[in-house]
């Protein structure tokens, strides 16, 4: 080619705008429009020895993480949609399998906390209180998997949770009788026959849990070599843009051995359908005997106290009052963990937050002590509430589920980004995509989990609709399509980086936003410019380090959480025994965090009792319980005449006469003891709270002094279990 002709070429062809991070040159960069002249507007696909390497590198491994997904054999439908849903909203996935561990997690904590921390039962048999109570945390574990009929959720009215209560009898009652399933006569089964059950269920469940945890870290080890390799090449060979979108859709699918990996903690049995029928099975038994006047009069006659064996007399009437709604209806309907079905909230939260209130926080190290009136607290619970509430803390897994997809999507995009020519294009664009349309899905479930009404005023367009639910029409006109279009997107993502094409001149010219439409024939292949290594660097880092977190986290909770899911008790024991020296080891960090929570709890507290004040919050709001923390000793033990009065039943409420802390201590001095389930009751009161001093006074504490005073014992408490009525004073300020 002449000179003549170049200069022919540059006048029509060439780039006269602007460009970024690479000087202008017009001899070496020609336009979009001038590229496809001359170039052709088809893609320039990669040879076989790049797709292959491309193949090998990532498309295998990601294969092999996704087959270790918790899949469901049998149900072809099922699994696609299940991976659909995974891939194509994986920040709404991640969010309720998040959800799901921490709620294991915290019956787990519970577990260890049953106990004394020297205290370890090796028993094979699992004959003692503490066996017990570990197989009744773990049942409530995997009820957490499944969805609830709503037929049975609708008995919860009238400031009464028969289904939740049926629960807590299921769970944590040792005297109730059960009628014989088989009889000709009036007949009931032997004392101790519901432990029995679910001492039984329990180790069925253990031993049918789905094995295969080796695998997936194996999967998970194969993922993170191939990073380590992409990552090795891109930089040992800086510049040659093929290597670095490699990598970027290494870090673009980093997000999805993370949620793969949290199925060894929330994890699914082998056969859900089978294990959904066994609970359903002691449910409906335990229903249908409390239905039996004779067998709730024997279990209300086990309670001695007579405070407690009233309200437990009215409390189990309300229960059977609802048990004949419930009846012909199962009570879990389908397998809905590891975020499959939307919209999942579970059994265990509203049970675990209702026992914290009630009993275990307030007993803290060894909360099983004195098992007989343990277990009739964890039966009564509180009478407001119901299993189908949402926890603002739930946000925090929005949170953390937000940032971990989010960050590994934009470590790629910068990558992509920054690679010559600087711009948004194909890759980089379909990331943002991705990326926009998986963060709509969360918003808009969300949405329309805080917006029932909005499903309400739902109508269907065709007849065959008319019988389905609102929420199950947008499962199948909405979230379905759109989930099953962000996969195929992702994998036509995936499919065009390994066969190249996005090799392009729409692609290559970064024409989807300002700032491209033009190609660097210096830089097309090839870039120099210095700031591709810093861009390629923060790229990795973030994608990387987001990935690694959440990785850590997984495990962190698979070694805490193992304990509980154990089949053989001996191993348990040696789970638990380390479970419990890291946690007192790494105890500063813990003491740290649970300051961060105490400090909200407090701001909650004030915010909260203001904005019933303002009417915006109904006068019957519940603050939500500080809850359970892990210590390593036990606080105070209370004399028993003491915890018969201290603890009642019916917790205080505004105006009420029950106090929140009495003078009492091991000598019968006046050493303080606190109450922290009563907080969040009696904080109703707009005015102040009347409390009991040290001797015997009543004394008027403001709801300012209310909140200072729970954050200020709540933060203490393991530090310092002993505080004189002397110095309440100087605690709080707002006690006059």
């Amino acid at each position: 080619m002449n000179s003549n002709e170049s200069a022919r070429l540059q006048q029509e062809f060439g780039w006269n705008g602007s460009t970024i991070a690479i000087p202008r040159n017009r001899s070496t960069q020609i336009s979009t429009y001038g590229c496809k002249k001359l170039c052709g507007t088809g893609p320039d696909y990669y040879g076989w020895d790049q797709a292959s390497s491309t193949i090998t590198t990532w498309v295998l491994p990601v294969i092999g993480v996704l087959l270790q997904a918790p899949l469901i054999s049998n149900a072809f439908w099922e699994t696609c949609f299940s991976i659909a849903r995974w891939c194509g909203s994986p920040i709404a996935s991640l969010t309720y399998i998040l959800w799901n561990i921490k709620i294991s997690g915290k019956c787990a904590l519970m577990a260890d906390m049953a106990a004394a921390y020297d205290n370890v039962d090796t028993d094979e048999k699992r004959e003692s209180d503490f066996a017990s109570m570990r197989d009744s945390l773990y049942l409530l574990s995997t009820m957490n998997q499944y969805s609830i009929n709503p037929d049975v959720l609708r008995t919860n009215r009238h400031d009464s949770k028969p289904a939740e209560g049926l629960l807590r009898m299921v769970l944590f009652s040792k005297d109730l009788r059960l009628l014989k399933r088989q009889r000709t006569a009036y007949e009931l089964e032997p004392p101790d026959e519901l432990n029995t059950m679910r001492q039984k269920l329990a180790q069925q469940l253990r031993e049918s849990r789905r094995k295969g945890v080796v695998p997936v870290f194996i999967s998970t080890l194969w993922f993170l070599f191939a990073m380590a390799i992409s990552i090795q090449s891109s930089f040992g060979e800086m510049g040659k843009n093929v290597i670095a979108h490699d990598l970027a859709l290494g870090c673009l699918l980093a997000w999805l051995p993370v949620l793969i990996l949290c199925s060894i903690v929330d994890r699914n049995p082998v056969s859900a359908d089978d294990s959904r029928k066994k609970l359903n099975r002691l449910v409906d038994h335990v229903r249908k005997s409390i239905m039996d006047a004779q067998v709730r009069s024997m279990f209300v006659n086990t309670i001695d106290a007579v405070e407690e064996r009233s309200e437990m007399r009215r409390r189990i009437e309300e229960v059977s009052l609802q048990c004949l709604a419930m009846d012909r209806k199962h009570f879990f309907e389908s397998f809905a963990g590891q975020g499959r079905k939307r919209w999942h909230y579970g059994a265990a939260h509203p049970i675990l937050c209702d026992i914290e209130d009630a009993y275990v926080a307030g007993h803290g190290r060894h909360w099983l002590q004195n098992e007989a009136r343990a277990r009739t607290f964890l039966v009564l619970g509180k009478r407001t509430g119901g299993l189908d509430w949402l926890d603002y803390r739930e946000f925090w897994q929005i949170a953390a589920a937000t940032m971990c997809v989010c960050a590994t999507i934009l470590g790629a995009w910068i990558l992509s980004f920054n690679t010559p020519t600087v711009g948004l294009g194909c890759r980089s664009g379909g990331y943002t995509v991705f990326a926009v349309t998986a963060v709509f899905l969360l918003f808009t479930e969300m949405l329309l989990n805080l917006s029932k009404a909005l499903l309400k005023r739902q109508r269907s367009f065709q007849e065959k609709l008319k019988n389905l639910t609102p929420q199950e029409r947008w499962e199948y006109l909405f979230f379905r399509p759109l989930e099953l279009g962000n996969t195929s997107w992702l994998l036509y993502r995936a499919l065009s980086q390994t066969f190249g094409v996005d090799n392009t001149c729409d692609c290559m010219s970064s024409i989807w936003a300002g700032g491209g439409g033009y190609i660097d024939f210096t830089q097309w292949n090839t870039a120099n410019s210095k700031y591709v290594r810093k861009s390629w660097i923060a790229g990795t880092t973030i994608s990387v380090t987001a990935m690694s977190i959440a990785m850590a986290y997984i495990v962190l909770e698979y070694c805490l959480q193992s304990h509980l899911s154990t089949a053989d008790p001996k191993d348990a024991a040696l789970g638990l025994q380390r479970v419990r020296r890291f946690r007192r080891l790494t105890y500063p960090a813990r003491w740290l965090l649970y300051r961060f929570d105490g400090a909200a709890y407090a701001i909650e507290v004030v915010v909260a009792t203001k904005l019933k004040d303002l009417g915006i919050f109904s006068s019957t709001y519940e603050i939500r319980p500080m809850g359970l923390k892990w210590s390593k000793n036990p606080p105070r033990i209370l004399p028993e005449s003491y915890a018969t009065q201290a603890r009642q039943p019916n917790r205080a409420r505004a105006g009420s006469s029950s106090p929140l802390m009495r003078p009492v201590s091991e000598d019968g001095s006046s050493a303080l003891v606190l109450q922290p389930a009563h907080f969040p009751d009696s904080l109703h009161a707009s005015h102040g709270t009347t409390i009991l001093s040290g001797d015997g006074r009543d004394q008027h504490l403001s709801p300012e002094g209310v909140w200072r005073l729970s954050f200020d014992v709540q933060a203490s408490r393991n530090a310092s279990p002993r505080r004189s009525v002397d110095g309440l004073s100087s605690l709080t300020p707002g006690l006059v």
